[in-house]
């Protein structure tokens, strides 16, 4: 039986010295800090509060503008920020105030009937924005949209992203940019912020779970033959779902041709090993093709045949859904047997289409809703089996919902909304808690929120325009930029040996516990109490220092 330490508590009236504590040292952002975004948790060390009635027991931060001086407070300048922080926990985000190209002072201290002395001065500066990263600007019509900030995967065809890389940011709701990334590839980039407080995206066509700094957590394996793109998915155990290239050589009217398809396959989150694999070679038929897309080769001699754009999995009903955008088809796949639960698409020549004629057509942005039904972003290129222009196309995003029992045998859409504008390439649509829509005119460079009849209420545009010189791939709307990783007792988004050390501090075997600050973050199940169930998760998701 592992041995257990009991630590004795002794609450101690507040005496105005900053000292040692269970998390002693933490201090956010580090004194010297060069950040890359606005939106900044900020810790310090704890003071011993008695909390006796009428104390008022309190901490108050103080943020202003850094004049290069040796005490910055000197002659009490402006604040940037001042708030009162509640005494129980030594940190708040703040996410007023702060700005790109602009360096701060700040400093802490205590209140319990009297104020303590400040803490010591802390340093960190914002770098200015690079001059590609775009600015926005948004239009508001004044009915509800979701709270929280957008995350946004930016292209340029015309080379105005250094280097041919993709750039993530993240806005505000006023389309104030509060962070940015440049990552190593040009496209097909997935972002997605997760759970944990940590990104997942797409850098040199290797999965990547990172930090907001660009710490890196887990990646696929560099390996030529395991090239992901377009989509990058967390499976519900923490295993990450990723879409790859694969070529086969088909034959063609007695010829081999090299054709480009795809593998699915899910990565083990520990070890980065295939733990299942699927292939459209495989399992789809040759005899199936878009005519236009496949009269000649690329320029690296490929065929792009299905080119699957998105894969996610559903635990709703324990299934992959792919989207092959140059079929016109979208595939249900059974997690566990690997065979097909339906293809759903344009009528082919195989046969092997279900159901789903002409119900989307180029399409991107799979997302399965908790009701059962499925969102797709109809990008429109083949609407009514015919090629589309900017003349006479149109993109929807769709909502279809399934009959037939299970496996469904039909599909029909519920809900719709036609885009402004044609676009005839990336596009995604992300469904919000209160209903509304977040949907990504990808070309336009525009984010269009509308509600649950299709009105709009919310848009953000790239000013000056869309591709060539910048679109977005993707977008998504999500609560807050900054979240706390479970079991992350010092703030840096990761889980090493600092953080079990304040595990081992805070442990108190099963039952409801009362924890306090920091031991509060080391309660990974949220059950009230530091136990062996915290410590397996804690174990499982270790990461070391990022």
């Amino acid at each position: 039986m592992r041995n257990r330490i009991i630590v004795v508590c002794i609450a101690l009236v507040l005496t105005g010295v900053w000292g040692p504590s269970a998390s002693a040292g933490v201090i956010l952002p580090p004194d010297g800090a060069a950040l890359n975004y606005t939106h900044v948790p900020f810790r310090w060390e704890p003071l011993g509060f008695s909390f006796l009635p009428g104390g008022g027991a309190a901490y108050q931060l103080q943020v202003v503008e850094d004049n290069g001086m040796a005490d910055p407070f000197a002659g009490q300048p402006s604040a940037v920020f001042l708030a009162n922080v509640d005494a129980h926990e030594p940190r708040i985000v703040v996410r007023q105030g702060l700005e790109f190209g602009k360096s701060y002072a700040w400093r802490v201290r205590g209140f319990e009937y009297d104020p303590t002395p400040w803490s010591a001065t802390y340093r960190f500066s914002i770098p200015a924005l690079p001059a590609y990263v775009p600015t926005f600007s948004v239009t508001e019509t004044g009915a509800p949209i979701q709270p929280g900030i957008t995350m946004l995967t930016i292209f340029s065809q015309a080379g105005q992203i250094p280097g041919g890389q993709a750039l993530f940011v993240a806005v505000d709701e006023d389309g104030k940019v509060i962070w940015h990334l440049t990552t190593g590839s040009v496209f097909g980039n997935d972002l997605r912020l997760l759970e944990n407080g940590r990104i997942l995206y797409i850098s040199s066509n290797r999965g990547t779970e990172g930090t907001l700094a660009g710490g890196i957590a887990w990646q696929s394996p560099a390996d030529p033959n395991q090239q992901v793109h377009h989509e990058i998915f967390p499976m519900p155990n923490g295993d990450k779902l990723a879409v790859l290239y694969e070529f086969r050589d088909v034959m063609v009217g007695g010829m081999p041709q090299s054709w480009r398809g795809d593998r699915i396959v899910v990565y083990d989150r520990h070890t980065s090993d295939i733990v299942w694999s699927w292939s459209t070679f495989d399992y789809l038929s040759t005899l199936d093709f878009d005519a236009t897309t496949m009269t000649a080769p690329d320029p690296q001699g490929k065929y792009r045949w299905t080119w699957t754009n998105a894969g996610i999995y559903n635990e709703l009903d324990n299934s992959v859904y792919i989207s092959c955008r140059h079929l016109n088809r979208v595939v249900r796949i059974d997690y566990d047997t690997g065979e097909i639960v339906y293809n759903m698409g344009f009528d082919a020549a195989s046969g092997e289409v279900d159901f789903g004629d002409n119900l989307f057509s180029f399409q991107h942005g799979l997302e399965a809703l908790p009701n059962g039904n499925l969102l797709v972003y109809d990008n429109g290129n083949r609407r009514n089996h015919m090629d589309q222009t900017s003349a006479t196309g149109m993109t929807k995003v769709i909502e279809l919902a399934f009959g037939g029992g299970e496996p469904p045998s039909g599909a029909s859409i519920v809900w719709q909304y036609t885009l402004p504008s044609y676009n005839n390439f990336v596009g995604s649509n992300h469904r919000q808690p209160n209903g509304n829509t977040v949907i990504t005119a990808g070309a336009a460079a525009q984010v269009i929120e509308v509600d649950a009849t299709g009105t709009e209420v919310w848009r953000l545009s790239r000013v000056g325009g869309g591709v060539p010189n910048y679109g977005i791939y993707r977008s998504t709307r999500d609560a807050s930029l900054i979240v706390d990783t479970p079991g992350d007792t010092d703030g840096d988004w990761d889980l090493d040996s600092r953080d079990f050390g304040q595990w081992q501090v805070c442990y108190t075997g099963s039952g409801p516990a009362d924890l306090d600050f920091p031991c509060t973050l080391c309660d990974v199940d949220g059950d009230d109490d530091v136990d062996a169930e915290d410590w397996s998760r804690f174990e499982d998701e270790s990461t070391g220092p990022l």
